[in-house]
Order: C-alpha cells, then structure tokens, then sequence
C-alpha cells in the first residue's frame, strides 16, 4: 500500500508513560488518549515531499485502517506537529 492525497504512513513508536494516581473514579477500560502521538514515518505520498524519519502528529488525526488482514496507519501532512531525527 501507497499513502495518497497528502498522506503519510506511519507507525507509532510505543513508549512507557508514567504511573498516575487518579483522583476520580473512572471504568477500568478507560483510557485516556494523549493529544499527540510520536510515529516514525514509513512513506509518504507522493505530492508532498517529507525527508524527516520521525513525526508528533495530532493523536485524533490518525486513522487505522485494515486492509486484506493487514492494518495500516495513516495521517494528513497537516496533523504534523513537529519532526525529528530520532
């Protein structure tokens, strides 16, 4: 699969969060979803022109989608937030 229409192809690149002591009463399936998520770049389409490796892109903006068994992560150049090296 190919990103088009001003996509990039992305992976979120996991990372340990800190434990956090709640003060209110929430499901235990709750989980809250931070504002940005840092991906490594997998490709980008190719109307934009993309060199970093590393990206924070809005955590909203990321769509998941599966195809033939097989998921992939997209997002719109314009949820990027920030770039990076590593």
């Amino acid at each position: 699969m190919k990103p088009y229409n001003r996509r990039l192809m992305v992976e979120v690149v996991e990372g340990e969060k800190a434990e956090e002591t709640a003060f209110l009463l929430v499901p235990d399936d709750y989980k809250e979803e931070e504002r940005y998520t840092l991906c490594k770049v997998l490709d980008s389409s190719d109307d934009i022109s993309f060199p970093w490796p590393y990206a924070l892109i809005e955590s909203h903006l990321i769509e998941d989608i599966e195809v033939r068994g097989t998921s992939y992560r997209f997002a719109p150049i314009s949820a990027v937030v920030m770039v990076g090296e590593g």
